[in-house]
């Protein structure tokens, strides 16, 4: 007995659970790596602003993602976050790598939105990303198991609210032409396109009852 439609859709928090976490250690070890040799080798900070600045945007020119400057830049300017050209690498880096970076309470990357830390923190139990804490999730009845994991009602409920808030994300487009409420779906794909697409999948079965 389902007590919401979102427990529905438990197997894909499942398959994004599995994609996810299949190499986590390794990416995030590489992201790290990554970033720590280009700390380590950028001008001094004594140096004029604009070399630090040019050194950045040479390395984030180079790294190649489904999302464009510009884009980026106005994602990390609505989470209230720098966009310095350090600041795009970094964030490049995770999409590259497919990895959030914990440094905040709750196990957040203040790099993305509150509503993405807490969807992905959701399907995963927060082996990635932030949220209520993993205590919380496993205080609720088990729908599924998966090997040694348990997926459980508060997870898809709370996966399926975070879907709803940033599909109808009421911040503006930004300059007219960007909207982030589509970078964040871009994102929302990007790492979880199983649970996206099965949360679509319910919205549009209501669109069309």
């Amino acid at each position: 007995m389902f007590n919401s439609i979102s427990h529905l859709k438990v197997q894909a928090l499942i398959d994004d659970t599995k994609e996810l976490t299949k190499g986590l250690k390794k990416r995030r070890l590489a992201f790290k790596d990554e970033f720590d040799k280009a700390i380590q080798n950028q001008p001094d900070l004594l140096s004029q602003k604009s070399l630090l600045d040019s050194y950045y945007t040479k390395l984030h020119t180079e790294v190649k993602t489904f999302l464009t400057n510009d884009e980026i830049i106005a994602y990390l300017s609505s989470n209230a976050r720098s966009s310095t050209p350090q600041a795009i690498y970094k964030f490049k880096l995770k999409l590259k790598h497919k990895v959030l970076e914990p440094r905040y309470s709750g196990g957040f990357d203040l790099q993305f939105s509150g509503d993405f830390n807490d969807y992905i923190g959701a399907i995963t139990k927060e082996t990635i990303g932030g949220g209520h804490g993993k205590s919380y999730y496993s205080g609720y009845a088990t729908i599924k198991k998966d090997g040694l994991r348990t997926f459980t009602e508060g997870q898809t409920l709370e996966a399926w609210a975070n879907h709803s808030a940033m599909s109808l994300n009421p911040f503006p487009i930004i300059n007219n032409k960007i909207s982030i409420k589509e970078i964040e779906r871009k994102i929302m794909n990007y790492y979880t396109p199983n649970t996206t697409k099965a949360f679509d999948d319910l919205v549009n079965n209501f669109n069309n009852l």
